[in-house]
């Protein structure tokens, strides 16, 4: 194994644990360093594709702002591969609670991310979820669980983009 894929394995079990981290602390501020100034991000959920660019756009706009109502959300992540300047990862999106049979709440989630040539840190990261399946997930979740933001002010907008999508 050469150093600089040692580098990138090392750099991607460090973001895991800080993802991690972040998700219970809800505080993304120390995901920063992990891109390049030009890094790009987006997700796309089927139904809406969110951008971001350099790692303050990054956090501010996708770990910050867009997390509001997810607080009490975490993101596991089950599995990764590297495989020179590409990565890939497996991880859930997991609500609150567990059901009567003990089973999380959760929607699988992915991500591509593209290292900087000759570098460890992230020049673009790409997550893909599906959030018709993810919205169906917090209609199974007891309202109580589910944050007073989450269930008034998001839950109705990604209701609405999910019947756009769909043309209903």
């Amino acid at each position: 194994m050469s150093e600089l894929h040692a580098r990138r394995i090392e750099m991607l079990e460090r973001f895991i644990e800080a993802n991690d981290t972040a998700s219970h602390l809800h505080d993304w501020t120390g995901l920063r360093p992990f891109y390049t100034e030009d890094a790009d991000y987006h997700y796309d959920t089927g139904a809406v594709r969110t951008e971001a660019h350099g790692p303050d756009e990054i956090v501010n706009r996708v770990f910050v702002r867009d997390q509001l109502g997810w607080m009490n959300w975490t993101y596991p992540f089950e599995s990764y591969a590297v495989n020179g300047e590409h990565a890939f990862t497996r991880w859930w999106n997991r609500g609150p609670g567990t059901r009567p049979d003990g089973s999380f709440y959760q929607v699988i989630g992915m991500s591509y991310i593209r290292f900087a040539p000759e570098s460890a840190l992230f020049a673009e990261q790409i997550d893909l979820f599906d959030l018709g399946v993810l919205v169906k997930l917090c209609d199974e979740i007891p309202d109580e669980l589910l944050l007073p933001v989450m269930r008034e002010k998001q839950l109705p907008v990604m209701r609405k983009l999910v019947a756009n999508t769909l043309g209903s």
